[in-house]
């Protein structure tokens, strides 16, 4: 078994290159949208949230897919492909958007961590200092989009604010562990 995934994993590297991998890529690591295996990186994203029964899970996975866009966003601008960052942005709105969803049904029932929250608002502003940090660099129509993003994910991070000022958040119960 173990030799089959290595020899997927190798299968799979090789034709990162075949399909036009640049060594040269100024950011090699990050794949972003003009990739060819960009469309089998949102597949197995979404696999690993349709695989997550249980919502701090998924809020785990949200927080990942949250700073990747981030890091896709400043990697396409890099690479002087802008014309990427409106279906960049367009998907970082959907995760925002879920994310928010599971944290307010699980607030509405109780049932929300407040550690958890607390660690997705940090880490919903680091992503905000990083989008400023982008947007400052950018010019024109990427710089209006990322503007636009930067409020979105403030409005987050003052909605879960308001959950934390809310009625005290009780610990997970134990059928959510």
């Amino acid at each position: 078994m173990q030799r089959t995934k290595v020899v997927l994993a190798l299968i799979v590297f090789l034709t990162g290159f075949a399909v036009g991998f640049d060594i040269r890529d100024p950011v090699p690591s990050i794949l972003t949208p003009e990739s060819p295996l960009y469309a089998s990186k949102l597949v197995e994203e979404e696999r690993q949230i349709n695989s997550a029964a249980i919502p701090v899970k998924r809020l785990a996975i949200y927080d990942k897919q949250i700073m990747f866009r981030i890091n896709e966003m400043d990697a396409v601008l890099r690479k002087g492909k802008p014309d990427y960052l409106n279906c960049l942005c367009m998907s970082y709105y959907r995760t925002l958007r879920r994310n928010g969803t599971d944290l307010r049904t699980m607030y509405v029932k109780g049932k929300l961590p407040r550690e958890t929250a607390l660690e997705m608002q940090e880490n919903l502003k680091a992503g905000v200092e990083k989008l400023v940090v982008i947007e400052d660099k950018a010019a024109g129509e990427s710089r209006t989009q990322l503007k636009i993003t930067i409020k979105r994910t403030e409005s987050a991070i003052a909605d879960i604010d308001r959950m934390m000022k809310g009625t005290q958040v009780e610990k997970i119960v134990s059928d959510y562990n």
